[in-house]
């Protein structure tokens, strides 16, 4: 693949209603590779340095292709993000995200995570407690989890309502407690649904704040939805 360079003081200027450049890789196909065009610029200290590049990348399939856009952050110029052959933004490194609400660079402002998924309610290591797992799904955004689960239970232990198997550990901050409604089918009255921090497990409490127990829910099922934050 050669090398040509554009150079000038001023402004080019290219006239036409269908005005095409076009930077064309003549050598046999590599996947991830292709024609680009590089940005150059002087730095603080006078050294000219590739600052900035944009590639026309060909995939791995046949009539694909991506846009890489790479920048340098005070080392090797790199890929951070792809415009991916579907049309989604793709970042190279899960740490990259998007400045939301902000015109300046703070992790405040940093939205870098985004995930859908199922998980699995336990009983949490107790005995004689079994659960029926109808629907259990979550949504994170940032810090943020949301939990919707349901349930059915047969149980005869009278041990500590606690539902285990949350897909992140709660926030290790001690004063993020979570709690959320839920509906049943006994006669074991209102109650609600709390996380605490540092945990995985969803402890299943009475209006008095106090456990209810797993029996009280036997040939029975709980549903819930409830929010939470993690530290991851």
């Amino acid at each position: 693949m050669g090398l040509t360079r554009v150079r000038g003081a001023g402004v080019g200027t290219l006239s036409g209603d269908t005005t095409t450049v076009t930077l064309e890789d003549t050598s046999s196909h590599s996947a991830n590779t292709g024609p680009a065009i590089s940005f150059k610029s002087k730095d603080s200290g006078g050294t000219t340095r590739e600052v900035a590049k944009v590639i026309g990348e060909s995939h791995s399939g046949t009539n694909e292709g991506n846009l890489a856009l790479q920048t340098r952050n005070g080392g090797t110029l790199e890929t951070k993000w792809k415009v991916f052959k579907n049309g989604s933004l793709l970042p190279s490194s899960t740490d990259y995200g998007i400045y939301l609400g902000a015109t300046a660079a703070g992790d405040a402002n940093l939205l870098n995570d985004y995930e859908e998924g199922d998980w699995t309610p336990t009983n949490n290591g107790t005995s004689n407690v079994t659960i029926d797992v109808r629907g259990a799904s979550y949504t994170k955004i940032g810090r943020c989890v949301v939990l919707r689960f349901y349930i059915g239970i047969t149980a005869t232990s009278s041990g500590n309502c606690i539902i285990g198997g949350l897909p992140f550990t709660s926030s290790a901050e001690t004063s993020e407690y979570s709690v959320g409604t839920l509906n049943h089918n006994t006669s074991a009255g209102e109650g609600l649904c709390r996380i605490g921090f540092n945990v995985n497990t969803i402890s299943v409490l009475n209006t008095n704040n106090n456990y209810k127990t797993w029996n009280q829910f036997n040939n029975s099922f709980i549903i819930s939805t409830i929010s939470y934050f993690t530290d991851s």
